[in-house]
């Protein structure tokens, strides 16, 4: 039986965002099984990803990017990889990681770059809403959700009903919690933009109705009004067709306009379903007014220790969001998202902080993430070029017996030999942990064997005793030399030499298999 593509696979995971499907992980993991092409195999880890994030399964999401975004730079898919970055930055916020989910929306930034328009830009940016939500930057959050919306609207891409929905709900809850009145107009009147759209050319019923009408009450409640109770009541018929994330949101709507109704008992009962579906899936700013109306109601019913449990709760909550997240990442979410912007200042943001990411912290040398788009930019030049793969010796034995502080000082002293000995010849970049890709162009065949044999040699006699007592690096090398448009296959056939120099003993330079030369 054929493998489902990942373009089926992928579209039928973005209509199960707001269903409950739960057939589409096991169509998935069938094809990953079946193919090897990194774009495909990327693609098809998006597509999981996104399965698993409509069955509310976060932990499962991350894997899933953290798998899609190295398959997808290997093949140049930068938008992809940027979207994947993207979607991993959400769901390593909602595992508890958020410190890498800053860094990833940060590449997710830098991959995108200045692309305009397209679904990936509306995916990206969709994505990014959300995560900078959550950390409470509205206004990088609702810019971000504009950009998304608008992509979306203007673009033949469908459904694109959950970037509506993801952009009038920050919207909304930037309403809510703002104390700025000219920022809550424009970012509730932003909401109201996306409930219309929604009511008048959402893809799905459930979007027409339970979304739309659950938004207008939400920007109702931020505006101090009623909300439509009928209209509410009527959306809870499509729970069974719908993720959890959403039926917990819609319950807390209808229980907030069951308390400012004076139906306090009728609040009570909804904010308790709503609540479990909050904390699962780590919507923070909701669980904070879920708590906070459920204790208003208890108040109102007569449980006077109901609501003075959930206030108590409300406030260690917050203290340890405060503690855990906030106080942890301020001061990098400040630069960070400092550098976020739209328009003329995103695209110059974007350019200083690729030059951030453009190089190894560690070891001095250009980054994967540089590599990758180096590696783009090679393949679409004439002429020929060396690829050499280097890999440091036996580099677990380093850190299992001297440490990592030690790993990492002889991983800095590598980069740094590297650099001294190609100079203005050649570059180099960390290719992945103890890996180094040197790339030359313009040279003849043996040439790049001449310079690996040049950073063994120096590798060999360095003084590494000086960082640890005892301790002695060595190098093992593969070298490919062909054409530069394909660039990429010469370091699959430079890995292989690699393999080989290890096989044969290690500490030695092997060129790549004559047998496998490309054609110039």
């Amino acid at each position: 039986m054929e493998p489902e593509s990942s373009e089926v696979l992928l579209a039928a995971s973005r209509t199960a965002m707001l269903s409950s499907d739960e057939s589409i992980v096991h169509r998935i993991r069938a094809s990953i099984e079946a193919v090897a092409d990194p774009a495909e195999l990327g693609r098809l880890h998006v597509a999981l990803a996104l399965a698993h994030q409509g069955r509310g399964e976060p932990v499962a999401s991350d894997e899933a990017t953290r798998r899609a975004v190295p398959l997808l730079l290997s093949a140049g898919l930068a938008a992809e990889a940027a979207f994947a970055s993207a979607m991993g930055a959400v769901f390593a916020d909602q595992s508890g990681d958020v410190a890498r989910g800053v860094d990833l929306a940060v590449d997710a930034l830098v991959l995108l770059g200045d692309t305009e328009h397209g679904a990936q830009t509306m995916r990206t940016t969709h994505a990014l809403c959300g995560f900078f939500a959550r950390l409470s930057a509205f206004d990088l959050a609702i810019d971000l959700g504009q950009r998304a919306f608008d992509t979306a609207v203007a673009s033949d891409v469908r459904p694109v009903d959950g970037a509506v929905y993801s952009f009038g709900y920050v919207a909304a809850e930037g309403g809510h919690v703002t104390d700025d009145e000219g920022r809550r107009r424009d970012w509730l009147d932003r909401a109201a933009t996306a409930a219309d759209w929604l009511r008048h050319h959402g893809w799905h019923e459930s979007s027409r109705t339970m979304l739309a009408d659950g938004l207008a009450a939400d920007i109702a409640h931020a505006r101090g009004e009623r909300a439509d109770r009928d209209a509410l009541e009527a959306g809870a018929t499509h729970y069974g067709d719908v993720v959890p994330d959403l039926v917990a949101w819609h319950r807390l709507v209808r229980g907030t306009a069951a308390r400012r109704d004076g139906d306090a008992d009728r609040a009570v009962e909804l904010l308790d379903a709503a609540l479990p579906g909050l904390l699962a899936s780590a919507d923070n700013h909701c669980v904070v007014r879920a708590l906070t109306e459920r204790s208003a109601a208890r108040a109102t019913t007569g449980d006077l220790t109901g609501a003075l449990d959930d206030a108590r709760e409300l406030a260690r909550l917050t203290r340890s969001w405060q503690l855990d997240q906030v106080g942890k990442l301020a001061g990098q979410v400040a630069r960070r998202v400092d550098l976020v912007r739209m328009g003329s200042t995103l695209r110059s943001d974007v350019e200083r902080l690729a030059r951030d990411v453009d190089h190894d912290m560690v070891t001095g040398v250009r980054s994967r993430h540089w590599w990758e788009r180096h590696a783009t930019d090679l393949a679409r030049r004439d002429g020929w070029g060396t690829v050499t793969m280097l890999d440091i010796d036996g580099f677990k034995s380093v850190n299992d017996v001297h440490g990592h502080l030690v790993g990492d000082a002889v991983l800095a002293a590598f980069g740094l030999l590297v650099r001294s000995v190609i100079g203005d010849d050649a570059v180099a970049a960390r290719y992945g942990g103890e890996e180094f890709v040197v790339v030359e162009t313009g040279t003849a065949p043996g040439c790049g064997g001449a310079l690996a044999e040049r950073i063994r040699v120096a590798t060999m006699e360095h003084a590494w005793d000086t960082i640890a007592a005892g301790l002695h690096v060595t190098t093992s090398a593969g070298v490919a030399h062909g054409p530069l448009a394909s660039v990429r296959d010469l370091l699959v056939a430079a890995d292989l030499a690699l393999l080989e120099a290890k096989r044969q003993g290690r500490n030695r330079v092997v060129p790549a298999d004559p047998s496998a030369d490309l054609p110039g």
